[in-house]
This record gives C-alpha cells, sequence and structure tokens, in this order.
C-alpha cells in the first residue's frame, strides 16, 4: 500500500450516497474543497481507502441539486410502500431533471479522473445544533507512484 503524505483535520461530509456497514461514497471537503469520494479498498484491520476527485463549483451545485432531488424523494417515500419503480430515486417530475444530472456529474467525473488521488478517511459521527447526527472525516492523502492509482 502507498504512504500517508499528509493528515487533515477533520473536515465537512456534505452528503453520503451510499452507506453499507460504512461509508462508501458521497462528497466531503478535502483541505476545505468539495471532493467526490468513493470506497476503494476495505479491508479488515486496514483503513478504509478512498479516492477523491476535485470537484468545481459548477459541479459541486449540481450535486447539490441531485441531492436535493433525492431528498424530496426520500421524504415522500417516509410511511409509504418504497417505489423502486426507477433507478433514480426521484419523484416523477424531477425524474428528468435528475437524469440530467446525474449524466453530467458522471461525465464530469470521469473527465477528472487525472486529477483524482487516494486518502485514507476516518469518519466520525458527531451531533450537530439540532440534535441530529452528522458525519465528519479525517483524510490521510496516500502518496501513489506514478500509474497506480486504480479507478475501476
Amino acid at each position: 500500500m502507498a504512504a500517508r503524505a499528509e493528515a487533515s483535520s477533520f473536515e465537512s461530509v456534505h452528503f453520503v450516497e451510499g452507506f453499507v456497514d460504512g461509508v462508501l461514497n458521497g462528497t466531503a471537503d478535502y483541505r476545505g474543497t468539495p471532493h467526490h469520494f468513493v470506497l476503494r479498498s476495505a479491508e479488515p484491520n486496514h483503513a478504509e481507502v478512498y479516492q477523491l476527485t476535485p470537484l468545481s463549483p459548477e459541479v459541486f451545485a449540481a450535486v447539490s441539486e441531485a441531492w436535493r432531488i433525492w431528498q424530496r424523494w426520500q421524504q415522500a417515500q417516509h410511511g409509504a410502500p418504497p417505489d423502486n419503480s426507477t433507478l433514480l430515486l426521484a419523484l416523477p417530475e424531477d425524474r428528468e431533471r435528475q437524469a440530467e444530472l446525474r449524466g453530467y456529474i458522471s461525465n464530469w467525473l470521469l473527465a477528472a479522473k487525472s486529477s483524482a488521488f487516494l486518502a485514507e478517511g476516518d469518519f466520525e459521527q458527531v451531533a450537530t445544533d439540532d440534535g441530529r447526527a452528522s458525519l465528519r472525516v479525517k483524510w490521510s492523502r496516500l502518496e501513489e507512484k506514478p500509474g497506480h492509482l486504480t479507478t475501476g
């Protein structure tokens, strides 16, 4: 495994899109700037390694809008049988926009692959002022040998 290059202080986690026995992917700050992160390695007794990709302000705005669309869908599902008829997880009136946003975000992340890097992520749950739970993360960037970043 690569060596640690640096460690950050705890940073904001904006959104977690995937969570199964731990954080899989989402958007969080790294050095105060929004980054997309996705789990790349989770082995017992080892730190979880994530691939981070910096987000432009426009892409972060698109990610934030897609998150709000998902939140509206989730709130509408509260107490109702889940509607799994679409992979977009959006209300019918939001599905076209959600598809546009997801396409834009995916294409941008693919194009930005060369700026991605690996870091160990240490997530911590904290209480917010209103008593709800929130996450924050401490990243430890990993030094990689050229050509060894696995993105698949």
